[in-house]
Order: C-alpha cells, then sequence, then structure tokens
C-alpha cells in the first residue's frame, strides 16, 4: 500500500496584513505550486474571504484562529479582487467626505470590503476616542452594507498602509514578514550596537522603536549563550 498523503497546515495573512490564521490545506493540493504572497480563497464564520498564503507548517505559530481552505484563487477570484479593489476607492472617498462633514478629527488608514461583498470595515486613526455613532448611522445609508468602524494605533496604521518603507529603503518588516509584533522596548537599546536611546534612527515609520531592535537584542542573547556553552 502506499503512503496516505496528510493534510498541510500552513500560515495565512489577512489581506490587510494585520492578522494571521492556521489553514489546513488538503492532501491533494499541490503546496510546490503555490508561492508567498499567493491568494487564497477562505471561509470563515463571517463568510468569504481572501488571503495571502506566507509559509508552510514549519513556521506556523501555536493557538492561531483557524479558517477553512476553500480553493487557491482562480481568474474569477482575481477579477473579484480587482473590483473590491474600485469598490473600495469609492467608499475611501464617502468615508472622507463624511468626516469632514461631521468635523471628526479622525484619519482614514484604509478601507476593506469583504470578498462576498456584505461588509465595509475602515481601519482610521486618531489622538483619541472619536464618537462616531452618527457618522456610522451616515455611512450604513449611503454604503448600504454592514459596517464596522475600527480605531487602530500608530504600529498597525504603518503595517496596513503599503505605501511606507523602512530606513533601510526596503518594506517595513511587520508588512514582509512579521505577524506578531511583539513588546519592543527600550530595554533592548543599550543592548544593540546602535547610538544612543535619543536618536531619531531607533525610531520606524510609525514613530515608535523600530521592530529590528528584537532581532538585535535576540543575536546579543545568542552569543551570551554560545560564550556560556563554550567555557563550560
Amino acid at each position: 500500500m502506499g503512503k496516505i498523503k496528510k493534510e498541510n497546515i500552513v500560515l495565512v495573512r489577512s489581506r490587510n496584513k494585520r492578522d494571521q490564521f492556521s489553514v489546513t490545506v488538503p492532501a491533494e493540493e499541490n503546496l510546490e505550486k503555490i508561492e508567498k504572497g499567493d491568494l487564497l480563497v477562505l471561509e470563515s464564520k463571517e463568510g468569504i474571504e481572501i488571503g495571502l498564503y506566507c509559509s508552510k507548517d514549519t513556521m506556523v505559530q501555536k493557538n492561531l484562529p483557524e479558517m477553512k481552505f476553500v480553493r487557491t484563487a482562480k481568474l474569477a477570484d482575481i477579477s473579484q479582487m480587482h473590483k473590491i479593489q474600485q469598490l473600495e476607492e469609492e467608499f475611501d472617498q464617502n468615508f472622507n467626505d463624511k468626516i469632514i462633514e461631521h468635523k471628526l478629527p479622525m484619519k482614514l488608514i484604509r478601507t476593506e470590503l469583504s470578498f462576498d461583498e456584505k461588509r465595509l470595515t475602515f481601519y482610521f486613526t486618531a489622538v483619541s476616542r472619536i464618537d462616531f455613532r452618527q457618522l456610522l448611522k451616515d455611512l450604513v445609508s449611503s454604503c448600504h452594507k454592514l459596517i464596522r468602524l475600527e480605531q487602530i494605533g500608530s504600529r498597525d496604521a504603518i503595517k496596513i498602509n503599503e505605501d511606507f518603507l523602512g530606513p533601510c529603503g526596503r518594506q517595513v518588516c511587520c508588512q514582509s514578514f512579521i505577524c506578531d509584533i511583539k513588546n519592543i522596548n527600550i530595554n533592548m537599546v543599550p543592548k544593540s550596537n546602535l547610538a544612543c536611546p535619543q536618536s531619531q534612527k531607533l525610531s520606524g515609520c510609525c514613530g515608535k522603536l523600530m521592530c529590528c531592535l528584537m532581532f538585535s537584542d535576540k543575536e546579543e542573547k545568542d552569543a551570551k549563550i554560545k560564550a556560556l556553552d563554550k567555557k563550560e
């Protein structure tokens, strides 16, 4: 008897790159033909969604929310994505017109329409909490969708806005490969070989300490562990 093929568990990121999911792909699907960044059609409790393939099971973290695999994206799915992107641009303008009308101190970062076109999410930043109840009513009336308004922080604002490059000139880490941003704190700074804590070179596009500080910190810890092992 031949070997029974096992299902593959893969890591998938949401289209806005804020969330990551564990997805079980049937054995008959050839993962070798799927490349990083390819679109997968998925099913969640809220409906059909599109996700970005990240990696095979070796990179999957524990305790991730799960989504159901439907299929790799076909031409019809890609056409639907193009349609959604056009609609999102229209909803962008509508949202910006409304916040001007209501004189609300908020900045729209991203608009996301679900793959089935039923749910519309507006991600925004603001310096304080916003009373957007009347805005929400107007959006429901004008967009004819299930509306969600989500206030996000500066890190997430950069993560879901693809117009930013890091100080290194490359795509910022939180967009390209970091799914789970750990706490970056000032204690990591002296351990790295970077400038003093007051230096602007330590700040990323979001204005907070750069995520890559945690790699410098980890490298130094690993070096210390290796040095101790040699002494023993």
